[in-house]
């Protein structure tokens, strides 16, 4: 099976290492890597080389929780789909695989044709993904750390879209949102529907220019808009549709900030994939975790 990650990031970090370093030693993954506009490429490039390792040349200088998420991962799937793929990975640079190769290889034999995407539903807390899309949002909204004066404005701004004012010209000519996680696992062919939906409607992407956290939007709606949403993934039981374990409850902070005292966890959930982990979690701890522990499993199994 040919599978390709495309990775979003903006620093170097050990979870960073180890995922390239460990997908890439198979001959049949494919490694895309978006390094963030803001971010010096150079050390990237040096850290990383090998014949399946590629790195993006339209890159994005990328703000938290603006449209400029969506267009970086737009850009991951145009340099990814020049090549047939079975599944794209978008994952980011803090996330580590949880099983080994072969168990990613064996869970998407088992799901072959269908979109690996979590949409909001009972185990979510319910966001109106209207309201994000809506109103037209400032640049203080997209930063995860804001000082007094930008809090401030932030709740000025909240208090006129509840007076009907920042209203988005362009929402109204979109499609029923819908709302899910900004990881995905998605097939060749819908990557392939993805770019050409965009091209052909530049409307779409225009309406969620000054929109907030559009990444949880954008490509979901897309897809519900379409006649892939017959292929969409859903089970009742599972962690995550999109099979990715993310800590939304323990904190501190959140989501958490994972580390090898959530492995057990990270094992027991079924997931493909974990975020965000600590940057300096030891490497060894990591190899063992993903590659060692599932050996371990099948000789005792």
């Amino acid at each position: 099976m040919k599978i390709a990650y495309c990775i979003l990031c903006h620093r170097m970090t050990n979870p960073l290492r180890f995922t390239v370093s460990y997908l890439s030693s198979f001959e049949s993954n494919r490694i895309y890597i978006h390094v963030d506009g803001k971010s010096d490429i150079q050390p990237f490039m040096e850290e990383f080389r090998g014949c399946n390792i590629f790195f993006v040349g339209d890159r994005v200088n990328v703000a938290w929780g603006s449209v400029t998420q969506v267009d970086a991962t737009l850009s991951l799937l145009r340099a990814a789909v020049k090549e047939k793929f079975d599944y794209l990975f978008l994952i980011s640079g803090d996330d580590i695989p949880a099983v080994s190769n072969d168990q990613i290889v064996g869970c998407l034999n088992r799901l072959k044709g269908h979109e690996l995407i979590a949409y909001q539903d009972e185990r979510f807390s319910y966001v109106d993904p209207l309201e994000r899309v809506k109103y037209r949002y400032p640049k203080c909204c997209f930063k995860k750390e804001k000082n007094p004066l930008e809090k401030f404005k932030v709740r000025l701004h909240g208090l006129g879209c509840r007076l009907g004012l920042y209203k988005n010209s362009f929402y109204k000519k979109l499609p029923e949102l819908y709302k899910g996680t900004s990881w995905f696992t998605i097939t060749y062919d819908f990557s392939c529907f993805v770019l050409d939906y965009v091209n052909n409607n530049p409307e779409y992407r225009r309406a969620f220019q000054e929109s907030f956290c559009c990444d949880e939007i954008f490509f979901h709606t897309i897809l519900m808009d379409s006649p892939f949403r017959q292929k969409v993934y859903h089970n009742d039981w599972a962690y995550s549709d999109s099979f990715r374990y993310i800590d939304w409850k323990s904190g501190p902070d959140y989501p958490r900030t994972l580390d090898e005292s959530d492995f057990k966890r990270i094992k027991s959930s079924a997931m493909l994939f974990a975020r965000k982990v600590r940057q300096d979690i030891d490497m060894d701890a990591l190899h063992f975790f993903t590659e060692k522990s599932s050996e371990l499993h099948q000789e005792t199994a």
